[in-house]
């Protein structure tokens, strides 16, 4: 088996989202810099937003910089640290929030971009950092240049002011996306490809 898809029991339970709640967002990885999880934040606060719901799993040095952030701007009721998890517990708050946020630098793929899609979180990404061709912007989530939180806070006003049709269309394009890729798919598409140029 080749581990670089969605492990197939996120995947037995086919349901779209009939609502995509915009206020909840979750952010999912180490606590570092590189990472920029104190940018997500930033982000509301630069809309003025204070109807958000702004949860953290991971741990990490950042967390210390994002509590002062929110504390030194009464946000401290809007954000929420969650410590580490499992990756199926990790699914399971996943499917309980609207948007997915991670803009970090010097990623490879990034599974867990594919995970929230799975969960039909509304994804955004970084761009140029391995996940451009998988996420097409507006289409099965959105992609922002890594770090840049005012880019960042415009693409989160863009999805809040979006019909609730739109936010589901882009939701089930996400889910649809991660389904196709697969473990199981994955793998079969590798060996399709090795036997392309071995044969």
């Amino acid at each position: 088996m080749c581990y670089s898809g969605i492990p197939i029991e996120y995947l037995q339970s086919r349901k779209y989202k009939d609502r995509i709640d915009v206020n909840k967002v979750i952010y999912v990885g180490n606590l570092i810099k590189r990472k920029y999880p104190l940018e997500v934040l930033k982000s509301f606060h630069t809309l003025g937003d204070r109807n958000f719901h702004l949860s953290y799993i991971g741990l990490g040095r950042e967390e210390i910089f994002i509590k002062k952030y929110a504390k030194k701007n009464n946000l401290t009721e809007n954000v929420h640290f969650l410590g580490r998890m499992n990756r199926l517990e990790v699914q399971t708050y996943l499917r309980q929030n609207g948007i997915f946020v991670m803009i970090s630098r010097d990623e490879t793929f990034g599974l867990v971009y594919l995970e929230a899609m799975a969960a039909g979180c509304i994804t955004i990404a970084s761009k140029d950092e391995g996940f451009d061709g998988i996420i097409r912007d507006g289409i099965n989530g959105f992609l922002c240049k890594s770090g840049d939180f005012e880019e960042l806070a415009l693409i989160v006003d863009k999805i809040k002011r979006m019909r609730e049709s739109e936010l589901l269309a882009i939701s089930k394009a996400a889910m649809d996306t991660a389904y196709s890729l697969s473990e199981p798919q994955v793998a079969e598409n590798y060996i399709k490809m090795i036997e392309k140029y071995t044969l």
